[in-house]
């Protein structure tokens, strides 16, 4: 699919695609030393995702598809639905207030504040 985010912290990389992926990979060995295709884990969220935030050390947060805002812990590779966004796809996730707050775009131009 096609590279719809990328995301770079201190201990990883982090790839949303249009086909539902989430790809990831540490950043725990010498880049220099390391083999030419790093290996990385794949997480399917089954819908296009659109925007990605996590925490500083890319372990944990929110993701934006087609279908709504997940939960995602890239430690444990486990995800949930958080919230549905029907009708209309969230394209962006921005924390605010130092995270207690998240701000989420959608196609149809509506702007969404969630109480974190």
């Amino acid at each position: 699919g096609e590279i719809m985010n990328l995301r770079c912290y201190q201990q990883r990389t982090v790839i949303g695609s249009s086909d539902g992926n989430i790809y990831f990979w540490n950043h725990n060995t010498n880049i220099l030393q390391s083999e030419p295709n790093p290996s990385f884990v794949r997480m399917n969220l089954y819908y296009s995702v659109n925007s990605l935030y996590f925490d500083e050390e890319g372990c944990e947060g929110v993701v934006g598809t087609g279908e709504g805002l997940y939960y995602v812990n890239l430690e444990e590779q486990f995800h949930s639905l958080l919230a549905g966004s029907s009708p209309s796809p969230v394209v962006m996730v921005k924390s605010l207030n130092n995270n207690q707050f998240l701000l989420t775009s959608h196609a149809s131009g509506r702007l969404k504040l969630w109480n974190i």
